[in-house]
């Protein structure tokens, strides 16, 4: 839409019609789906072959792609779902705390973290 001699962008990005003949997107030849499924698919690989050198490939390749499929995939996609996106983040979120009580319930944290004496080195007493 014209304003005198300017352009309303903001108005202009609204409609997919309306836009620049010079300007081109990405909208307008995959869809928005689409491309999220690849920069998924780039992600979870570009972390797994990174962490496969930091600490092994079957951490990487379980632990960490599922947990990065779960919060960084599952979670953007929920934006997706008009009129449900506070449900399925609510829902994930509680997923997650069971999740991480089920895992570490029996876990005996003051051990975990008491604070043990320092060695003292061999040879220096």
């Amino acid at each position: 839409m014209r304003l005198g001699n300017r352009v309303n962008w903001c108005d202009v990005e609204s409609k997919p019609g309306i836009a620049d003949p010079n300007r081109r997107s990405v909208y307008d030849h995959i869809s928005i789906h689409l491309a999220f499924v690849v920069s998924s698919i780039v992600s979870i690989f570009l972390v797994v072959s990174y962490l496969r050198l930091v600490v092994g490939i079957r951490f990487a390749s379980r632990e960490a792609a599922l947990a990065q499929f779960v919060y960084l995939v599952a979670f953007s996609y929920a934006f997706f779902l008009e009129g449900f996106t506070g449900l399925a983040v609510t829902i994930g979120s509680i997923v997650t705390l069971f999740v991480a009580m089920q895992s570490t319930g029996r876990i005996r944290w003051a051990e975990r973290f008491a604070v043990r004496p320092l060695e003292s080195p061999a040879g220096q007493l």
